[in-house]
């Protein structure tokens, strides 16, 4: 297997323990954060047009990167611990619209 190959499978890995633990959170069970910083954050509204504009969206996706490149939950959870208060709030506030979108989704095929 060449190199490409083994971070092709390193990164499919990777993308699959996020969805695992998507899975997880659509039950309640949210361990990458704290339930006090979730609330914290989301008690704030911010609607999506505002969060996920243009000038934000590298940012995001440079944020979720570096969440998903983690390969251990324990990595994940120390990625998160370096990140300042505001890319922390970002990962959480993407983190929980793309399981809201993952659920409804899957309400949809389930319709």
């Amino acid at each position: 297997m060449g190199l490409d190959s083994a971070n092709k499978s390193d990164k499919k890995d990777n993308l699959e323990h996020i969805e695992h633990l998507l899975r997880q959170s659509m039950n309640g069970i949210h361990v990458l954060f704290e339930n006090s910083d979730v609330a914290r954050i989301l008690q704030k509204s911010l609607p999506d047009e505002e969060f996920f504009k243009d000038d934000n969206m590298g940012k995001i996706q440079h944020l979720l990167d570096g969440l998903i490149e983690r390969e251990s939950f324990i990595e994940k959870q120390r990625y998160l611990n370096s990140l300042d208060h505001e890319s922390y709030e970002i990962v959480v506030r993407t983190y929980f619209h793309l399981l809201e979108s993952t659920i409804r989704a899957s309400h949809k095929v389930q319709h």
